[in-house]
């Protein structure tokens, strides 16, 4: 369970930046994503390419952890505590990853 909340909230956390980005923030994206005055077509493109965007940095980046991509120009593996001390397992990072990210 463990690392499903982790990745879960990798995940939650993707759906609040992409929220916040078009809303009317105060965050420097949502600032300048409004200064396009984008059509509504235009929008759900822009929509659509943040999103991909953030889904492969953020899945990326919890390959990288797990040693299964790199991170920069190194691949190597985590490893990863809750605060109480209890690992979180790589093998069911990957797993979930590719479920919250990738179907």
């Amino acid at each position: 369970m463990l690392s499903e909340k982790f990745v879960k909230n990798f995940h939650d956390e993707k759906q609040s930046l992409l929220k916040n980005y078009f809303s009317k923030s105060e965050s420097s994206v949502s600032q300048k994503i409004d200064t396009l005055n984008l059509s509504q077509t235009q929008s759900e493109i822009i929509k659509d390419i943040l999103d991909d965007v953030v889904t492969d940095t953020m899945y990326t980046i919890l390959l990288g952890l797990t040693g299964s991509a790199s991170i920069g120009t190194s691949q190597e593996t985590y490893k990863i505590f809750d605060e109480e001390g209890h690992e979180i397992d790589n093998d069911e990072i990957e797993e979930y990853a590719w479920s919250y990210f990738q179907e």
